[in-house]
């Protein structure tokens, strides 16, 4: 269906002149994409504006998302100005959520690790988006992708992109 016109574009970056809370920004998120909170993650998010540049880590494995809900999670990673870390392990992530995981993680400035551990349907059909998230994004010096079907040789290239990552920041420091 054609997008509403009336629509704001797909983002969650909160407007600069009113500071907004990663949970609030979470949660009205899922509503303008028509999903259900996880309530997890809500758990985890804070409620003080002042508290979202604390926020180094986001471990959502275990869960399901569903991939309207990954959307939204993915929309408000971008908006978390500290976040290093993403555990997205044991999820029934499918090849499309890794593509829409790995673009977002690509562009993302302070993510060093990313975890997609133990998503058995991730499979070789994910190498070009993984690849290109090491490739494009030199903070990545981690990226766990075992208990999935990606593919030795892929791991093999990852891990050769990772060991330059790693080159180019201690070069950088």
């Amino acid at each position: 269906a054609p997008s509403d016109p009336a629509e704001p574009p797909a983002t969650a970056t909160p407007d600069p002149g009113q500071p907004q809370s990663l949970r609030a920004l979470y949660e009205q998120t899922c509503k303008r994409l028509k999903c259900k909170p996880n309530s997890n993650l809500v758990k985890k998010l804070p409620l003080d504006p002042a508290l979202n540049e604390t926020v180094q880590e986001v471990d959502v494995s275990v869960n399901y998302f569903g991939p309207t809900g990954l959307q939204a999670l993915l929309l408000v990673l971008e908006a978390m100005p500290k976040v290093d870390t993403l555990h997205l392990n044991d999820m029934a992530l499918d090849n499309e959520d890794v593509q829409n995981v790995a673009a977002a993680a690509a562009k993302h400035p302070t993510l060093t690790h990313v975890n997609l551990s133990n998503n058995p349907k991730v499979s070789l059909m994910s190498a070009r988006a993984v690849l290109g998230l090491v490739a494009e994004n030199p903070n990545i010096r981690r990226l766990e992708l075992h208990g999935t079907h990606v593919g030795e040789d892929v791991m093999k290239k990852i891990e050769e992109q990772l060991q330059q990552n790693a080159a180019r920041q201690t070069a950088a420091s």
